[in-house]
C-alpha cells in the first residue's frame, strides 16, 4: 500500500489551516463535519470561510504564516497560492512532527484527504494516493449507489447489542457467525424501515438459537480459475471472506489470497522445491478430526481448476429451460493464448469442442439449478448465463449471471432464428415449451 489507513479520534486532532481561499474552506468544512478543533490562518479570508469562522466561533488571525503556528498542532492544511510558503510549511512540519496536507501536492505531504462516503457512524474512505482524485470521486459516486442510508442506522443497532452478544456467546468465533446470520437475515431491512420493535424480535429468536444449537461446520470448495481475482463470484468472495481456514497451494495467485479474511487460518497444502506438501493423512486430521476445534468449523478449500472456458446461455420461464447455444471468448490479450488475462476481449459461437453429450449434461446442470431455484421460493424467469470450466472430470460451474454476456452475445445472438422478443415474453408469462 501506498499510505496507511488510519481513522484518528477528531478529538486528538489540533489543526491550524494556512490560506484563506476556496480551497482552505473545503479541507476547513470537511474538518468541522468531523468534529476537528480549527484554527485559521489567512491575510485576507474567502466570504465562505469567513462564515465558517464566525458561525464555529474559531480563532482566527489575519496575518501571514509564522513557524510558531506550528507550535501546539499536530495537523497542518498548506492551503495557500504561494508555492514557496507552502514548501516552507512542509520543511517545518516535518521537522516538527506535525503531519501536513499541502493541497494538490502529494510529494510534499504527508496526510492525504481521502474521498468520503458518510453513513454516519460507518464512515467509507476511498484514496489513490493522490495519482487520480478524479478516479476517487468515480469510486466515490458509485459507492454512494450501492450503500444504503440505512446502514449507518444498522451500524448503531448492532453497537448497542456488542456487550449482550459478548456476555451470551463467550467463543469468538460463534459470534462471528452470529453477526454473519443477523446480516443475512430480516434485521438489516427491519432496522432500515424503522420497525426496531419487530427486529429485536427477530434479534431474540437469532440469539436463542445460537445458544442451544450446536454448531455445525462445512466445506465449501473454490474455483480459482486461471488467478485474476475479477473473475471470483460474489459466491466465492462470500466464502474467502467468512472462512475460519483456507487450504491453498501453489497455483493460487496472492492477489486471490489477499481476498481471503484477515484472521482466517491459512494453510498451505501444496507443493514447492525443497518443501514437502502436506500430506492427505494430515489434511484429513485438519478437516474431519476436529484439529481447529470451533475455529475449523468453516473451512474453504480453493481448487485450481485446468480446462477450456465456455459460456452456455439460456432462457427460463421458471420451469422449462430453453437452450440458447455456447460461446467462447478470448482471455489473454495475445494470440496463442499468451499475455495478461483480459477477462474476455472477443467471441466465437458455436463452440467446436462442446459435443452432443456434453452439451447434454451442461443443459442438465442448468434445468437443476433452475429446479433448485424453485424448491427455495426462488423462481426464476430469464436470461441465464452459465461460466463453465470443462474439466477432465467433466463440466464445472463457475459463475452465473442474468443477463447476456458481452463479448460473447454479439456472437451468439446472430445465430438465433426465432423471435427473441417472442421467447423473452413467453418466459415472462411462464409459458415456453
Amino acid at each position: 500500500m501506498h499510505n496507511l489507513p488510519l481513522f484518528l479520534d477528531p478529538a486528538s486532532v489540533r489543526c491550524v489551516i494556512v490560506g484563506g481561499g476556496e480551497v482552505a474552506t473545503r479541507k476547513l468544512t470537511t474538518l468541522l463535519d468531523a468534529g476537528v478543533e480549527c484554527r485559521v490562518i489567512a491575510p485576507v479570508p474567502h466570504k465562505e470561510l469567513a462564515q465558517l469562522v464566525d458561525d464555529h466561533s474559531l480563532v482566527y488571525e489575519g496575518r501571514p504564516f509564522e513557524a510558531s503556528d506550528l507550535d501546539q498542532v499536530n495537523l497542518v492544511i498548506a492551503a495557500t497560492d504561494d508555492e514557496e510558503v507552502n514548501r516552507e510549511i512542509h520543511r517545518l512540519a516535518i521537522e516538527g512532527g506535525v503531519w501536513i496536507n499541502a493541497v494538490d501536492d502529494v510529494d510534499h505531504s504527508t496526510a492525504i484527504f481521502p474521498s468520503i462516503v458518510n453513513r454516519d457512524p460507518v464512515t467509507v474512505a476511498i484514496s489513490t494516493a493522490g495519482y487520480s482524485p478524479t478516479l476517487a470521486r468515480r469510486l466515490r459516486a458509485r459507492i454512494e449507489t450501492i450503500l444504503s442510508s440505512s446502514v449507518g442506522p444498522l451500524a448503531v443497532y448492532m453497537g448497542e447489542r456488542r456487550a449482550t452478544v459478548k456476555r451470551q456467546l463467550a467463543d469468538p468465533t460463534s459470534r462471528r457467525v452470529f453477526w454473519d446470520s443477523v446480516l443475512d437475515g430480516s434485521i438489516p431491512d427491519l432496522v432500515g424501515a424503522g420497525r426496531l420493535d419487530e427486529a429485536d424480535e427477530a434479534f431474540e429468536i437469532s440469539m436463542r438459537e445460537a445458544q442451544v444449537s450446536e454448531r455445525r461446520g462445512f466445506v465449501s470448495l473454490v474455483g480459482a480459475g486461471p488467478g485474476n481475482p475479477d473473475l471470483l463470484t460474489l459466491k466465492a468472495l462470500e466464502c474467502l471472506q467468512r472462512a475460519d481456514v483456507v487450504y491453498y497451494d501453489n497455483l493460487i495467485s496472492d492477489e486471490v489470497l489477499d481476498r481471503i479474511r484477515r484472521d482466517a487460518k491459512r494453510v498451505y497444502v501444496g507443493k514447492r522445491r525443497g518443501l514437502e506438501g502436506m500430506a492427505q493423512s494430515l489434511i484429513n486430521d485438519m478437516l474431519i478430526n476436529n484439529k481447529f476445534g470451533s475455529a475449523g468449523s468453516s473451512i474453504v478449500v480453493e481448487e485450481f481448476l485446468e480446462g477450456r472456458e465456455t459460456s452456455f446461455f439460456i432462457i427460463s420461464d421458471g420451469n422449462t429451460v430453453l437452450p440458447l447455444g455456447f460461446a467462447q471468448d478470448y482471455k489473454p490479450i495475445f494470440e496463442g493464448n499468451q499475455g495478461p488475462n483480459t477477462g474476455g476481449m472477443g467471441s466465437y459461437s458455436p463452440v467446436e469442442y462442446v459435443d452432443e453429450n456434453l452439451e447434454t449434461e451442461i443443459l442438465s446442470l442448468a434445468q437443476k439449478t433452475i429446479d433448485s431455484m424453485n424448491k427455495e421460493g426462488r423462481t426464476y424467469r430469464g436470461v441465464l448465463y452459465v461460466g463453465l470450466m470443462l474439466t477432465k472430470n467433466g463440466p464445472k460451474i463457475l459463475e452465473y449471471n442474468v443477463r447476456f454476456g458481452d463479448p460473447e452475445c454479439q456472437v451468439l445472438l446472430p445465430r438465433i432464428k426465432n423471435d427473441l422478443l417472442e421467447i423473452l415474453y413467453l418466459s415472462s408469462k411462464g409459458e415456453l415449451n
